[in-house]
């Protein structure tokens, strides 16, 4: 059964990325400046990976693989060869220049994804997590708690080792580290998950308005990498903003929630959708010649 406000999250930060991605590609905004236009958002990506630990079953790793694997992907690959079909095809037409065979490995190999799709690097760097998570994890919730200690110890593992790439400037394979960030924000939701605890939204709130505000952080996820900031605190920042977000949209009306009119709601039960085929369509006007 969906959650619509868990929905409604997705959806608004679906389309943030969006219009951030639109505005960096077409020059409004730069990587320097932050790439989006309101930083203390800056835990969009994270909070995706928080989402699918919220709601992840164990399942045995034969049947995790081919469903985790089906699910994202599947999507992965059609959509990456969408992206050089549509790009290319038109850059053909258009005598604009074409992406090379060798770009096209280089990006799968380096980036976990071409530059015909950057966004797909999401969800190869999910499935990597989501069976990572599905061998640290118990087969029953009931024996969550005693493998607390193990959960723990792969989120600590997973913080060093994307700690380090940053500090000594080690980026390559982007996939690697991303599903080190992703793994730590993933088992963070998988032992988190759902909650209403007063005290930890307003301790929640200090820490990211504090950090939004007075010491503002800027990670991109995708090649580790700091925008602004400092990169120890994007932890935190990114915690506590994701946190507040669910926690804020869990006290709303259920009403206004539910309603078949919310159409955050909406994009959010299609997030993958839109997520997917957004980077194609941005990037038309570059393959026409005419940007």
């Amino acid at each position: 059964m969906r959650n619509p406000g868990i929905d409604s999250i997705a959806g608004f930060f679906v389309l943030y990325i969006v219009v951030g991605h639109a505005l960096s590609r077409y020059g409004v905004t730069s990587a320097k400046d932050g790439i989006f236009p309101f930083p203390f958002l800056y835990f969009y990506m994270p909070w995706f990976f928080f989402k699918g630990g919220m709601y992840f079953k164990h399942k045995d790793n034969k049947t995790a693989l081919i469903s985790s694997y089906k699910r994202l992907m599947v999507p992965f690959f059609v959509y990456t060869v969408a992206g050089c079909v549509i790009y290319n095809g038109l850059a053909y037409i258009c005598n604009t220049p074409l992406h090379s065979v060798k770009s096209w490995v280089s990006g799968l190999l380096v980036q976990g994804s071409i530059d015909e799709n950057k966004p797909l690097w999401f969800l190869m760097s999910l499935f990597f997590v989501k069976l990572i998570t599905n061998i640290i994890t118990p087969p029953t919730l009931s024996l969550r708690d005693r493998y607390r200690s193990v959960v723990l110890l792969f989120i600590a593992i997973g913080i060093l080792v994307a700690t380090i790439s940053n500090m000594f400037s080690v980026h390559r394979p982007f996939w690697l580290f991303n599903t080190a960030s992703g793994l730590v924000y993933f088992l963070s939701g998988y032992l988190i998950k759902e909650t209403k605890n007063y005290l930890g939204l307003i301790i929640a709130f200090i820490l990211w308005f504090y950090i939004s505000f007075f010491m503002p952080v800027g990670v991109d996820m995708r090649h580790n990498t700091v925008h602004y900031g400092h990169y120890w605190m994007w932890w935190i920042y990114s915690l506590s903003g994701i946190y507040l977000v669910n926690t804020c949209v869990s006290m709303l009306p259920k009403k206004f929630v539910e309603s078949r009119y919310n159409f955050l709601r909406i994009c959010g039960v299609y997030s993958m959708e839109i997520y997917v085929v957004h980077w194609i369509i941005i990037l038309i006007p570059f393959a026409l010649g005419v940007v």
